[in-house]
């Protein structure tokens, strides 16, 4: 459980990295 905290902000990191770039 304590990967998951960071696997869920590192995956909305991208999230939000794939849409800046869009």
């Amino acid at each position: 459980q304590d990967m998951a905290v960071p696997m869920k902000c590192l995956q909305q990191a991208l999230h939000t990295f794939q849409n800046d770039i869009h």
